[in-house]
């Protein structure tokens, strides 16, 4: 079985909630909605910056909670079925 490469993960859910995160910035910069941080509505730049900003924190966080998920995964798959599979004529 192949294993996960952590690099590609977070790279992957950073550039896949890019494009939400620059819509949520452009419509923060707008003012039509407002980008919710540490409980308080930021609008214009500053909110067009927290939105582009926690694009890729949230990547590297969904990043390794996957990689640890798929790993201890991966690691029961390995112990519980894949001998088995081997040794099947």
């Amino acid at each position: 079985m192949q294993k996960f490469n952590l690099k590609d993960l977070i790279i992957a859910y950073a550039l896949g909630m890019l494009p939400f995160a620059l819509l949520l910035a452009i419509l923060s910069l707008a003012g039509v909605t407002p980008v919710v941080f540490n409980g308080t509505p930021q609008y214009g730049i500053k909110g067009f910056l927290i939105a582009l900003l926690l694009s890729p924190i949230f990547g590297f966080i969904m990043g390794l909670v996957s990689f640890i998920t798929l790993s201890i995964g991966r690691f029961i798959y390995n112990k519980l079925f894949y001998r088995k599979a081997i040794n099947k004529p």
